[in-house]
């Protein structure tokens, strides 16, 4: 029934001993520190999470299989990366305890979710782009308001002043039009 499933999915004891996995995780995270054809079978998951936790997301992880393992908690999900630079990979982490006849079990199940936070990302830098694009225009506008309006504002002043100026030599009624 496991291996129907698409993503990899690991069985584990009471104790984080991985008892099966699915056709999934057998191909999961190539190259793998569950060495052999077993992928695993066998070892202490918490032991070789513990022994590849590089960041503080894996850290966090780790230690969440650790309190699902012990009991402390029921279940856990998140998100970490393997890797650095351009070939970091991103996986979202579902673990689960349940029973059997008393005895704990923690089901493990990972999924690849690097296009979806690379798309995540990419939205995120886009965002901030029209952000700063629409603050640019906003400053041009206000730029060109303040100094085109208030400048023609001042002609304008300046072209009545005159205007008043000559009418004064003129015909009475133009004074009395420009007021």
């Amino acid at each position: 029934a496991i291996d129907a499933m698409p993503s990899p999915l690991a069985l584990l004891d009471g104790n984080g001993k991985i008892v099966a996995i699915n056709e999934s995780w057998a191909g999961f995270g190539e190259p793998s520190p569950f060495i052999g054809s077993d992928k695993g079978v066998g070892l202490n998951y918490l032991e070789i999470c513990e022994s590849v936790a590089e960041s503080e997301e894996t850290q966090l992880v780790c230690g969440a299989v650790r309190d699902v393992i012990s009991g402390k908690r029921d279940q856990f999900w998140g998100i970490y990366h393997c890797g650095r630079g351009p070939g970091r990979l991103h996986f979202q982490v579902r673990i689960n305890r349940f029973y059997t006849d008393e005895a704990p079990w923690v089901v493990m199940a990972h999924e690849n979710v690097t296009e979806i936070k690379q798309a995540h990302d990419a939205q995120k830098q886009l965002t901030a782009l029209l952000l700063r694009a629409q603050d640019d225009e906003r400053r041009r506008i206000a730029r060109d308001l303040h100094d085109v309006t208030v400048q023609n504002v001042v002609a304008i002043k300046a072209d009545l002043n005159r205007i008043q100026k000559l009418s004064q030599h003129a015909d009475g009624n133009i004074d009395e039009k420009l007021k």
